[in-house]
């Protein structure tokens, strides 16, 4: 019997829906087995913008199941508590840098906060931040450059999990004061082994001599519910 082309058409059409298929499955697979930890492991690992943002398009929709669901990751929850212990005015306007999914800004919202922004280095985190309905601007933006935004705009910065490995060191924190309200807030989280390290202990000292900023709260604590005291989570206020 003589196959025809058509025959072999059909052949190429299916190998190559049952190749795409299988590829599917595979990526699949990579996400159900990729443990929550190692999750964390390879963000910590990152070493570059490329790595970030290739990072986070791959697990943007998957990040708060990750976090929340397999680590309990509490560190968004207890930074905004602590930003608003110092910062009691709901209309007050925020920033959330390194803004994510949108997991800090959320419990500013389920408290009452309503003038909320945010900024991330990633597109597809900060679609999923858009989809939760809470913020009144969403900007992609690399923390590292001048940021797009007026001298003393915000009553109140936050930021959890910027600040820590393979992501951003000090040196946005002379940007980030600028658009601090004079009497304003920054509330933030920085790995402890970064403190020294990378220069953030210096950095914000020299804030501090220069009567730019002034430490109102600096403790220990965890990121996650089960783990180990590993970051500091600390209050400035903005002098002047």
């Amino acid at each position: 019997m003589m196959l025809t082309d058509g025959y072999w058409q059909l052949v190429s059409i299916k190998l190559t829906f049952n190749k795409m298929t299988l590829m599917k499955k595979s990526k699949d697979n990579d996400v159900d087995q990729l443990t929550a930890q190692d999750f964390v492991d390879e963000a910590y690992r990152l070493s570059d913008e490329e790595d970030m943002l290739v990072f986070y398009r791959k697990w943007a929709e998957e990040y708060d199941a990750k976090m929340m669901d397999g680590l309990g990751y509490c560190s968004p929850r207890l930074i905004a508590e602590r930003l608003h212990a110092y910062l009691p005015d709901k209309e007050a306007k925020i920033l959330d840098i390194g803004c994510g999914t949108g997991l800090t800004a959320k419990y500013l919202h389920d408290v009452g906060f309503s003038a909320l922004h945010g900024l991330d280095l990633s597109p597809d985190m900060v679609d999923v931040a858009g989809k939760r309905g809470i913020y009144d601007g969403l900007k992609v933006v690399d923390v590292n450059l001048p940021l797009p935004y007026l001298d003393h705009e915000f009553s109140g910065i936050i930021s959890s999990g910027t600040f820590t490995h393979g992501h951003v060191g000090p040196e946005p924190f002379h940007e980030i004061t600028r658009i601090i309200r004079p009497r304003g807030f920054l509330a933030c989280t920085i790995h402890s082994e970064l403190w020294q390290k990378e220069g953030f202990e210096q950095t914000l000292s020299a804030l501090e001599q220069s009567n730019t900023l002034k430490c109102v709260y600096r403790e220990m604590g965890r990121f996650f519910d089960d783990g180990e005291l590993e970051g500091w989570f600390c209050v400035y206020q903005k002098l002047g």
